[in-house]
């Protein structure tokens, strides 16, 4: 029963001599990459999903080793963190389109459809003044009829075309989704085992899931609607402008405290969204490996600690970077929206003092009011598909960086399919070393 019980106090005692061991490499993973000690930035590879953290100034001078909430998440999603930065690349585009080319008929006829959509969509205050002005200021019964009459036809074939756009876009995202997520399938199949000890299993799943998922919002949404949003501005101004040229410039003139703010709002936009992105990368990246590692997990007790570091580094990290993301779209809004209600205001009390000057038509006044406030739209829509430009290049260029990795074990040209074997293996001067060790393992070896 003694030895019994000396055995189990020797297992025990064993066991937390490990525990502490793999405490202290997390602890050490933590430290700047100067900081460690060449073992540790050897076994770097095994640790590359544990978090850094730093230490509030104000402890360290009273000698606390308090730590704060921010995070420094690993060294490979920082540097996707600069990779979303990425602007328009005329090189990732063009390696693109080739998945494109399949469906370029359809992409033209959705955008002939985006043309009837948005060029009815324009005409809507234009009817309305028509309405108001030959139709109810001149008692005119049968004018308004037709006028209304002509603004449901449009305004149906407006419903229309959209849905069939729609509809066929949608297919198109979908194609290509299934095409690029195929030829990565594919691809990754024949790549050699070298490039799976350089990426682990997390970063690839992010690769082939979320960058073939931002393409694939590109495609679908983003594409034509930029298209619209710069067709909607044009028809906007111009009719604007054919309307009274002197509401127009009236309305011109909060234009620049628009275009400062939409390009305040894409540069903090850009830096959060960059972070969320990365944040999202490394969620998977965690998730895979703990996943794919449970036995090992479980074997060595680490529930908890995984538990712990995933709680308060990773999923908090996702957490903080999405609320810095939303706090920033919560201030944009309400901008863009006290700059419309001045242009509108500025443009009813000199717009209303002319109606009463009899310088212009009541239904120019409202019809102007109605295109002040679809003129911000289209503006605010596009510094947020800017931003889907540039994760499309950033993702873009990662697909394509995937794709073309070299597969370092082909077969030769001679190589035939095998039939059937006995079952015998043989070993004939086998040799062996690590990638990152030219010292051989196993040389010579005879079996």
């Amino acid at each position: 029963m003694m030895l019994f019980m000396k055995s189990l106090s020797l297992k025990e005692s064993k066991r937390k001599k490990l525990k502490g061991t793999l405490r202290a490499e997390r602890r050490g993973s933590a430290l700047p990459p100067r900081s460690r000690s060449a073992s540790q930035q050897g076994n770097s590879k095994l640790h590359e999903t544990c978090p850094s953290t730093t230490l509030d100034e104000h402890s360290l001078r009273s000698g606390r080793n308090i730590m704060t909430t921010k995070i420094i998440p690993p060294t490979f999603i920082t540097q996707s963190e600069d990779l979303l930065d990425k602007g328009y690349d005329p090189k990732v585009a063009r390696g693109l389109l080739r998945f494109l080319k399949p469906y370029y008929r359809q992409m033209i006829i959705a955008l002939i459809f985006m043309v009837i959509v948005t060029a009815a969509a324009v005409s809507g205050p234009y009817f309305v003044k028509l309405a108001i002005d030959e139709g109810i200021a001149q008692n005119d019964l049968i004018a308004l009829r037709t006028i209304a009459l002509t603004y449901f036809g449009i305004s149906v074939i407006q419903v229309v075309t959209n849905i069939f756009r729609v509809r066929m876009m949608s297919r198109v995202g979908q194609h290509v989704l299934y095409d690029v997520r195929t030829a990565m399938f594919n691809h990754l199949q024949k790549l050699s085992l070298s490039f799976y000890n350089r990426y682990s299993v997390g970063r690839v799943i992010t690769r082939v899931i979320n960058d073939v998922g931002t393409l694939r919002e590109f495609v679908t949404w983003a594409t034509l609607a930029i298209v619209r949003d710069l067709l909607a501005i044009v028809g906007i101004l111009f009719a604007m402008l054919s309307l009274n040229l002197r509401l127009s410039l009236l309305t011109f003139t909060v234009l620049p405290l628009m275009i400062v703010a939409t390009f305040l709002f894409r540069r903090a936009a850009r830096r959060n969204y960059r972070k969320v992105r990365a944040a999202v990368s490394w969620t998977n990246s965690v998730l895979a490996e703990n996943v794919n590692g449970v036995r090992v997990v479980q074997a060595f007790s680490r529930q908890a600690q995984n538990y712990e570091n995933f709680k308060e580094y990773v999923n908090r990290y996702f957490l903080e970077r999405s609320l810095d993301a939303a706090k920033t779209a919560s201030v944009f809004t309400p901008i863009v929206d006290v700059l419309g209600a001045i242009a509108t205001a500025l443009v009813v009390y000199i717009g209303g003092t002319a109606v009463l000057g009899e310088s212009i038509t009541a239904g120019v006044l409202i019809a102007f009011v109605l295109y002040i406030d679809r003129l911000f739209d289209p503006i605010r829509d596009l510094s947020r598909r800017f931003d889907t430009l540039q994760s499309t290049m950033a993702g873009g260029e990662r697909i394509l960086e995937l794709l073309n990795t070299p597969v370092e074990v082909q077969d030769a040209d001679e190589a035939r399919e095998m039939g059937a074997i006995l079952g015998d293996v043989r070993f004939e001067n086998v040799s062996f070393h690590y990638s990152d060790d030219p010292a051989l393992v196993l040389d010579g070896i005879d079996l």
